[in-house]
């Protein structure tokens, strides 16, 4: 009508507005997956399992009440997955960013011991006047040693020297002239020499070295408390004085230096390395060096003592704790990947209930690289022959009841049915079933049976070996019965066939998102009687899985659940029918700087992830041309005759 009016400003105006309305109405509406009402682009973490593993979906609000939590402690080396609903073929994802708003408390543990940069002793085989100990094999920069040198001697061995001024001596204990335990601290620098040797003055003695390197140290000040004790008689304990730390988790290092060649006892709760001295002139003449360290941690107070049982001598005994790092940084990383599970394309179902052979139909649609699954359970059946190119995948049997699983790869050219020949006549129930996205090449990757006479049932233990690997989980019973679904699993089928005692079959899948240990899963029958039940885990297309982006963050000491969002750099992508999109966050095996815990799933917690907005394949172009549209009608009647 504008047009008509030849108002022309006014009509283009219009035209742009009503064009630009049209594609923000659409857009808001036009995210991502196969529900109808999934209409929004931010996926909120669901302590459920509907999507194979963690969910995370659309259009969710968490109600109050008690946060999920993973992993379910303060952890470290951990991956935790949060899967969204399918997508449909002809979505698109433009390049972009997308934002993980995360939920996450981190709490360090404190120092740890470093295993793989080990540590160093030497036991002088006779009287020296120095002693040199060789630098860790992987010493990191650093990394905080401590160095115990126990001597014979006590206050006559004189000044002792230390390898050089970037060794800080804490402190030297004399047991009169018996014995002397001097502590010394270094933070390592990026270049280190291959040893480190102390002398002393007074001359040739017996004497220990032992040192370690610590990680995760207040690199500015990494000995908190510290103190040492004297000993002026013989005894067979020690005991080593409590000191202050003064903060929570310090590392608490203990040294024993005793007059003689007796090692000291190991202690609960510790680590013990040791040396002793040797050579000629006995247990009296030489010095035994013990070097403790706590393997669990204290809040910040008093320490309490340490006693060892040693030789029957005098000892010089010292206790210091590390503070730990001031401000921990943990690299948590996030990636989103756009996976492409593997799916049930379609399935069939046959029953025997008297004969000798059972026709399974092909699943409709099955294509060339489909793993197609057949599982058939029967009784008063004996001898039983498949039909040829099928892989026997499991077994179980017992009581005059069976179950078997069979696999193979489907070619080009499928027959349109499949038969199962038996020597004797009995009752049986089958199912078939054609997935996509199964590894062809190697598909199968483990199974369990197990048998139950009742009406609870219960799978084995299994652990797969990858991740997002298919599980096909089969229940059967020598009676006609119907079985509940497990947790975590998604009905496929339930057949009986007639007869007596006729013969029941259930059918479940799944998806395992991450490689480990499988749950067990547990159905309830409805009749009691011999039962079998067999899982089988299959291995997914290694391609199937594309990384769209991936972002990391620096989380500090969080004491409770904090929100930390993170923006992660994403590439364009184009969806197929079955894919979906997963979101891993990962935290490293860094003791020192993490111990993380993410929660979700709660009104104060709601992690979530927020992508850009998703459109059907072949209407952006479209939307963005619609406010041009009457331009486009103006011009062309302008231009009729």
């Amino acid at each position: 009508g504008w047009l008509r009016l030849r108002r022309r400003v006014t009509a283009i105006v219009l035209a742009f507005t009503l064009g630009l309305g049209t594609n923000v109405v659409f857009l808001a509406h036009a995210v991502p997956v196969a529900a109808v009402t999934d209409n929004s682009s931010v996926f909120t973490f669901k302590n459920t399992s509907s999507f194979g593993g963690r969910d995370m979906v659309q259009n969710y609000t968490p109600p109050a009440g008690t946060a999920t939590n993973c992993p379910t402690g303060l952890s470290v080396n951990w991956t935790c997955s949060f899967t969204s609903d399918t997508f449909t073929t002809g979505q698109t994802m433009s390049a972009g960013t997308a934002q993980a708003d995360l939920y996450v408390e981190n709490q360090p543990t404190g120092p740890t011991n470093d295993y793989s940069n080990g540590y160093t002793f030497v036991a002088s085989a006779g009287s020296v006047s120095s002693i040199a100990l060789t630098k860790m094999a992987n010493l990191q920069s650093g990394d905080v040693i401590i160095a115990h040198i126990s001597l014979r001697g006590g206050t006559s061995n004189g000044t002792i020297t230390k390898p050089s001024a970037s060794w800080n001596l804490v402190d030297r204990i004399d047991s009169g002239t018996s014995v002397t335990l001097a502590v010394y601290s270094l933070v390592a620098g990026s270049s280190e020499p291959a040893s480190y040797t102390w002398s002393w003055s007074s001359g040739a003695v017996r004497a220990v070295g032992i040192m370690r390197n610590f990680a995760g140290v207040d690199p500015n000040a990494p000995v908190d408390g510290h103190a040492g004790a004297t000993e002026s008689s013989a005894s067979t304990t020690h005991v080593a004085p409590s000191v202050n730390a003064a903060y929570a988790n310090e590392m608490r290092v203990v040294g024993i230096a005793d007059a003689s060649n007796n090692t000291c006892n190991t202690i609960s709760g510790w680590n013990l390395t040791s040396g002793f001295s040797s050579g000629s002139g006995g247990g009296s003449s030489q010095v035994n060096g013990s070097f403790f360290y706590a393997t669990t941690y204290l809040p910040a107070g008093p320490t309490g003592t340490l006693t060892a049982t040693c030789g029957n001598d005098i000892a010089a005994t010292h206790q210091l704790t590390l503070k730990p790092t001031p401000t921990p940084s943990c690299t948590v990383t996030a990636t989103l990947k756009k996976t492409t599970p593997i799916q049930l394309r379609a399935d069939s179902t046959a029953t025997m209930d008297s004969g000798t052979s059972l026709v399974l139909d092909t699943p409709a649609g099955t294509q060339q690289d489909d793993l197609m699954v057949a599982i058939v359970a029967g009784n008063g059946t004996t001898g039983m022959t498949p039909p040829g190119g099928w892989t026997q995948t499991s077994s179980a049997a017992g009581g005059g009841a069976w179950q078997y699983t069979y696999r193979r790869i489907a070619t080009a050219s499928e027959p349109a049915t499949y038969t199962w020949s038996f020597d004797t006549t009995g009752r049986v129930a089958a199912w078939m079933g054609s997935y996509i996205g199964v590894n062809t090449a190697s598909p199968y990757d483990a199974s369990v049976q197990a048998n139950q006479n009742g009406t609870t049932h219960t799978t084995g233990n299994l652990t797969t070996n990858s991740a997002n690997e298919l599980l096909v989980v089969a229940f059967s019973l020598a009676a006609s019965a119907t079985f509940t679904t497990p947790s975590g699993l998604v009905p496929e089928a339930a057949v009986s066939s007639g007869g007596s005692p006729a013969e029941s079959l259930a059918v479940f899948d799944t998806i395992q998102s991450n490689a480990g240990a499988v749950g067990q899963k547990t159905s309830t029958s409805s009749a009691s009687a011999q039962g079998f039940n067999i899982v089988s885990a299959f291995r997914p297309i290694a391609s199937n899985t594309v990384t769209l982006g991936t972002a990391t963050m620096s989380l500090g000491s969080i004491t409770s659940p904090t929100l930390q969002s993170v923006s992660i750099a994403t590439s364009a992508a184009t969806f197929a029918t079955g894919d979906r999109l997963v979101l891993d966050v990962s935290v490293p095996n860094d003791g020192a700087n993490c111990g993380v815990r993410l929660s979700y799933d709660e009104a104060a917690t709601p992690s979530k992830l927020t992508v850009a907005t998703i459109v059907p394949e072949g209407i952006a172009g479209l939307l963005l041309l619609a406010p041009a549209l009457p331009v486009g009608l103006r011009w062309w009647k302008r231009r009729r005759p």
